[in-house]
């Protein structure tokens, strides 16, 4: 078991938590890369205010946040690729 595998656990179930609480806002996944990667820059930002502030479950949380829009990145990149070799 590698060290690791209960914080993957922990993150990916807030995040698929997180994912489902914010399921009335659209497909996070149909924004451009830019604003995924703008979103998620706002989000590191609340995880180093969290950080300084010693206040770990919102470090969790906002980490959760992070975790989707990175996904929402990861997703239309194997997306796209798989297009590209459709054609």
């Amino acid at each position: 078991m590698s060290k690791y595998d209960e914080t993957m656990q922990m993150l990916c179930d807030a995040a698929r938590f997180k994912m489902l609480l914010n399921s009335h806002k659209g497909n996070i996944e149909s924004q451009s890369t830019e604003a995924l990667l703008e979103n998620l820059l706002k989000e590191l930002d609340e995880i180093n205010e969290a950080t300084s502030e010693d206040n770990y479950e919102k470090v969790l949380v906002e980490t959760a946040d992070a975790f989707n829009f990175l996904i929402a990145i990861a997703y239309n990149a194997i997306t796209n690729y798989r297009r590209r070799k459709e054609k």
